[in-house]
């Protein structure tokens, strides 16, 4: 509805009773983005070029999703497949805590960019994951570009104790 890469639902059911506890449901195909998904995301974010473009473009795929109202909620990279041969490079997933409206607001942005910057952070894998996703989200997003020291430094912050949190709970 959108225009944002998700799986198409095999069914979709609505009662028309929203008074009934199961007002509407969908059944989507199941998506192979568990572990070779990962490993894939993974092996792309060490090679210096190509994981500028994935973290590009991941950028890209999430600041559209904003710009249409769509706070995904739960934007963590394994939610999101990644296939690099495909149009469309990715394809969001697990909506359970989307949230569709008229305009995202930039709590949500920020609260998404964290999700997503601490799900890379977590694999040690490659440095500078929250700055370069940043920047490349402030360019296309430019009411941020004034305060964008600032915005890089509050967003350091809150994936360093997203990961505590995550690191703690393990």
């Amino acid at each position: 509805m959108r225009q944002i890469s998700t799986p198409l639902p095999l069914i979709a059911i609505h009662t028309g009773n929203p008074w009934k506890s199961i007002y509407g449901a969908t059944l989507s195909p199941w998506i192979d983005a568990g572990d070779s998904n990962t490993i894939l995301i993974k092996k792309t974010l060490k090679q210096r070029k190509q994981g500028d473009k994935l973290i590009k473009d991941l950028t890209y795929f999430l600041w559209q999703m904003h710009e249409k109202g769509i706070f995904h909620g739960d934007c963590k990279i394994t939610n999101f497949r990644f296939n690099p041969a495909d149009k469309n490079r990715f394809t969001v997933f697990d909506l359970d805590s989307t949230r569709i409206r008229k305009a995202v607001k930039d709590r949500d942005r920020i609260s998404d960019i964290t999700d997503m910057c601490a799900s890379m952070e977590m694999w040690r894998i490659r440095k500078h994951i929250t700055h370069d996703f940043l920047i490349h989200y402030i360019r296309l997003h430019i009411p941020w570009e004034k305060e964008s020291t600032i915005l890089l430094k509050n967003l350091r912050k809150r994936v360093e104790t997203r990961l505590k949190r995550k690191r703690n709970a393990c």
